[in-house]
């Protein structure tokens, strides 16, 4: 019999009693333990991004937004989720974000900016680097004081 899928086989064959019980239970409860640790890291990498004082993106190979970070949840937009990273460009600056997307995935690493489509007076600046699983992660600010000051030395 296995207990779970986990641990030792316990049967009448080469069973050792009680003692190969005792075993299975601590592995067990060493796993659960295990999962409760990771569960709780979890929680407070997730409270840690939420917190920052920007929105963390999370994209997926194909650019796609699969989970947001903000730390203004009702500032977020949340219907970014399933959305491409191009949306949040204005149609004239899909273009640079569509050669960011490819330039990190050449590279590991891209910088673009752009307004917003719903805001051409606000800038937004977006730092994207790649994970080790193809996905992709996406910094995004507002540079909107920033690009002004360089628009305005011009």
């Amino acid at each position: 019999m296995q207990m779970g899928g986990r641990g030792p086989t316990l049967g009448h064959e080469g069973s050792q009693g009680p003692q190969a019980v005792a075993h299975a239970l601590v592995q067990v409860r060493a796993e659960q333990a295990g999962c409760a640790q990771f569960a709780a890291e979890e929680a407070r990498l997730r409270d840690i991004l939420n917190a920052g004082s920007q929105l963390v993106a999370r994209l997926d190979a194909g650019g796609v937004v699969r989970e947001v970070f903000c730390y203004a949840p009702d500032d977020a937009d949340l219907a970014l989720v399933g959305r491409s990273l191009e949306d949040l460009a204005d149609a004239s600056h899909r273009e640079a974000a569509q050669a960011a997307l490819k330039i990190m995935r050449q590279t590991g690493a891209a910088s673009v900016g752009f307004p917003p489509p719903l805001a051409p007076d606000r800038w937004l600046a977006i730092e994207l680097r790649t994970l080790p699983n193809g996905e992709a992660v996406a910094l995004v600010r507002d540079a909107s004081h920033e690009h002004a000051y360089l628009i305005h030395l011009e």
